[in-house]
């Protein structure tokens, strides 16, 4: 009888704790990114209020999606479904779109509207760069989707 970790090498185990660990750290940064973009909704700047809590929120969502599949993945022996992971892709590519147009919208006029343009694009490609890259420690198969 196999317990689940039966067939893993203790590499691939290891693999995949560092991968979890990788991603409940991205939990917490896009958590905080939330946090203060929900913080700073009434400190005059909108936009990048706005684009912080999408981002953030979007991030926050996609990478505990991530990590808890990475940890079903780690203690379970069921073959799971790359759903999750294109799933949490595709939410936070949208949320970084999102961020961005609302950076963009709500962007102050006159000297501060390149600088809120600007910093709600990082905020949207740190997201949509996260969405690309993560799913680390997951099979080359499973993050394609097949």
């Amino acid at each position: 009888m196999s317990d689940g970790y039966a067939h893993r090498s203790a590499s691939q185990r290891r693999k995949l704790g560092r991968s979890a660990l990788a991603h409940s750290i991205a939990v917490v940064a896009f958590g905080l990114l939330a946090w203060s973009g929900a913080a700073a909704l009434d400190d005059g700047v909108p936009s990048l209020a706005a684009s912080s809590l999408i981002a953030g929120s979007g991030g926050f969502a996609g990478a505990l999606a991530l990590t808890l599949t990475i940890l079903i993945r780690l203690s379970s022996s069921a073959v799971d479904r790359a759903g999750s992971l294109q799933a949490a892709r595709r939410v936070m590519v949208i949320c970084s779109v999102a961020a961005f147009a609302a950076g963009v919208v709500l962007a102050p006029g006159g000297e501060e509207r390149g600088f809120a343009i600007s910093v709600s694009g990082m905020m949207a490609g740190t997201l949509a760069l996260f969405a690309l890259l993560a799913g680390g420690g997951l099979p080359a198969r499973q993050r394609r989707g097949r």
